[in-house]
């Protein structure tokens, strides 16, 4: 993984996604970016079992549906921590 820009913040990621999964990406981010926080969101009905492991791995979760106001307000809950 490579990224020449500005300092990342926050990775933003679903858990479901094709070929590689939000929480192998995160994985594989946090042995870059072990500092960045990491937002998942997810919008299938069973997310209890995810939540608790987001929280001890040190994730932050978002369920689907949301507003822009409310994914707004937990970004920069998360910013500010």
């Amino acid at each position: 993984m490579e990224y020449s820009g500005d300092e990342i913040q926050l990775l933003l990621s679903d858990i479901v996604m094709p070929r590689m999964g939000g929480m192998e990406l995160a994985e594989r981010f946090h042995d870059i970016n072990p500092d960045v926080p990491v937002l998942f969101t997810s919008g299938y009905a069973d997310q209890s079992e995810f939540s608790s492991v987001s929280i001890t791995a040190g994730f932050e979760f978002l369920p689907k549906p949301y507003d822009p106001k409310t994914l707004t307000m937990k970004v920069r809950e998360i910013l500010d921590h």
